[in-house]
Formats: structure tokens, C-alpha cells, sequence
């Protein structure tokens, strides 16, 4: 999978793995200094994480209980988790003044569900599931968007 990613403003060049946490480079792409409106832009991108994941798994049950189409195992499994911001502990800090580092982590309680109800502690995020995240926030917001023009169409 590339790790590197785009939006229409922002170029997210680096996702890594740090012990527990994901950490995510992201500059402008007009190579801009990173103002406070561009850190509320970021903030609510991440807000969005999971979205597009929870759609998706509420359209492959319906289909499923409906019995339009099967639904493959592998594309099954890709939504068993539960997706969402909520999931993370968020944390964005300029690291320079052209980039932002995103910081991302379990919450305890998102730790607290995935070990079972064991041990919390050392439970780590893996870098794989943010990607996958962050690079369906621009098709959810493209959703949000054709819907948004619809009802306003009438």
C-alpha cells in the first residue's frame, strides 16, 4: 500500500509507526506556512475517520440480509472493526511552520475492547488501519457533498 497521500490541499507524505502510536506528516501543497484555520481544516479531516467505514458496513449488511448480491469474505472482513475518530486519541502540533505532525492513539477504552477486557497497556495502533482511514475521508466528504447539492437542488 503507499503510504503517501493528497487531498486537494494537503499532502499527508508521511505515516510511521512509533511504539503505540501512528504519527502522520502532512503539509500544504502549495508549500503555504500551516496557519490556525489550517489546523481546524486537519482537526475535523480526522474527525472523519471512519465514516466512510461505517457506510460501507451498513450497505454490505443491508445487501446481504437483502440477499442482492454475496458478499465475499475478504471484503467482509476489511469491516468487521468498529471505525471511527472516536477510537483515537488526536493530538496535531505544528512541527515547523510548513508542518503539522498528527499524533494518533487508543483511547484507554478502544484499548480496553480490543485486548478483551485484559491488559490496556502497550496495545498498539497499527499504521495500516489510519491509512486506510484517512484515505476514505475525501469519499466520504465527496458523498456528503453530492447530497448536500441534491437537497439543495430540490
Amino acid at each position: 500500500m503507499s503510504e503517501g497521500f493528497r487531498t486537494e490541499k494537503y499532502d499527508f507524505f508521511d505515516f510511521s509507526q512509533a511504539h503505540i502510536s501512528v504519527l502522520v506528516g502532512i503539509r500544504r501543497i502549495d508549500d503555504q506556512n500551516i496557519t490556525d484555520d489550517d489546523l481546524k481544516e486537519l482537526r475535523q479531516f480526522f474527525n472523519d475517520m471512519g465514516k466512510w467505514e461505517s457506510l460501507m458496513t451498513a450497505g454490505i449488511s443491508l445487501i446481504e440480509d437483502l440477499g442482492i448480491l454475496p458478499i465475499s469474505e475478504r471484503i467482509k472482513e476489511n469491516y468487521q472493526k468498529e471505525f471511527g475518530a472516536e477510537n483515537y486519541i488526536i493530538e496535531l502540533e505544528r512541527a515547523d511552520e510548513r508542518v503539522v505532525r498528527v499524533k494518533l492513539r487508543l483511547t484507554n477504552e478502544e484499548c480496553l475492547r480490543r485486548s478483551g477486557g485484559g491488559r490496556v497497556s502497550g496495545i498498539r495502533l497499527l499504521k495500516e488501519e489510519i491509512i486506510r482511514q484517512v484515505k476514505n475521508v475525501p469519499k466520504w466528504r465527496a458523498l456528503t457533498k453530492i447530497i448536500s447539492h441534491m437537497r439543495s437542488t430540490g
